[in-house]
């Protein structure tokens, strides 16, 4: 029966992957209406939509790619570097997960508002192809198994590879949002079995995250994202196609964010569609924001220009691009990252 199910299913996989693949990396339109009127809750600086954004045609700087580089030996454990040409030294890295929805996407699909940042801040940026689910296949927790074993790797060849191994920031769009996010929140806690020594020995945590309309309650996902989410959460988790009461509850609670977040969480930078109907701000990124800083205790402990969760709900669905995106609060939240201002 379930594998009937899984059958049955498998054309609105297909399309799911077409739609958010293309809607988060390609879409560089937006729809004018009011801005969201979400006041964020205390610990949490609100990013206000429209203000600071960047024309979609305005296109980021060259640069220069290696591209194929293997972190592990499944065949689709790959990334490529993007680094700006003509800058010297050890950089920051921004390890990039891309979108989705588990199912699909790749890592050549790299949102120019990333690539924006890497010329203005002279950042190196990986982007990481991971395991991604297909009948039954590769199912969670393989996806973030992949994502540490990426943060891993690049790190334990940081030196070759002209990188700061002290200044790993993690990124991810919709799905990769997820995993970005995911392993942030809980740094050595989805380990491959196969993790080579070598790998084991490094530390997995990172400065920060950037999440960009990424899941992060698989439960409500499943509820409120229509079809398409529980579709989606379904795959991901291994359970009867487009039915999410069939999930095994343990499993749906180890594969959102909040539950996983500590006090030493790291700061975040997170955006969502105020108009998306699939990663609702409601339901994913509200309270991943409200769970975030509480976790951090940063409404008590700091005064509020120091608060490192940021959030905004730009104004459009799920296709948050740099014409959406508030680049100049971006580029001012990643900077105080990493030189220690946001930690």
């Amino acid at each position: 029966m379930v594998a009937e199910n899984r059958s049955s299913g498998s054309w609105l996989v297909a399309a799911a992957v077409a739609v958010v693949i293309a809607g988060v990396v390609g879409g560089a339109w937006w729809l004018a209406r009011p801005h969201s009127t979400f006041t964020p809750p205390p610990g949490v600086h609100g990013v206000s939509a429209h203000a600071g954004t960047l024309p979609a045609s305005d296109p980021p700087g060259p640069t220069t790619e290696v591209t194929g580089l293997r972190y592990g030996d499944d065949p689709t454990q790959l990334l490529d570097l993007y680094r700006p040409p003509g800058v010297h030294g050890f950089l920051p890295v921004v390890v990039y997960f891309h979108s989705g929805g588990w199912v699909g996407g790749t890592r050549s699909d790299v949102p120019d508002f990333l690539l924006r940042e890497m010329s203005r801040l002279h950042l190196e940026l990986a982007s990481v192809d991971y395991r991604i689910t297909s009948n039954g296949h590769n199912l969670f927790p393989a996806a973030p198994e992949d994502a540490d074993r990426a943060v891993r790797w690049l790190k334990a060849n940081a030196i070759e590879l002209g990188l700061d191994p002290k200044k790993f920031v993690l990124a991810g769009t919709s799905a990769g949002g997820h995993l970005a996010a995911l392993d942030a929140a809980a740094p050595g806690q989805f380990v491959a079995p196969d993790l080579p020594v070598l790998l084991a020995a490094q530390d997995p945590r990172v400065l920060g995250v950037i999440d960009a309309v990424g899941p992060s309650d698989l439960a409500t996902l499943g509820t409120t994202g229509g079809a398409l989410g529980a579709t989606l959460e379904t795959e991901f988790l291994g359970c009867v196609v487009a039915k999410p009461a069939t999930c095994n509850p343990a499993a749906v609670a180890d594969a959102s964010v909040a539950g996983h977040l500590t006090p030493a969480a790291p700061p975040a930078f997170l955006v969502y569609g105020s108009k998306d109907t699939l990663v609702r701000p409601s339901t994913q990124g509200r309270p991943l924001a409200a769970a975030w800083a509480a976790a951090r205790g940063d409404a008590a402990r700091e005064p509020s220009g120091l608060w490192a969760v940021w959030y905004e709900e730009a104004s459009d669905g799920h296709n948050v691009s740099q014409s959406t995106i508030d680049m100049s609060a971006l580029t001012d939240w990643l900077s105080s990252v990493l030189d220690g201002r946001l930690r």
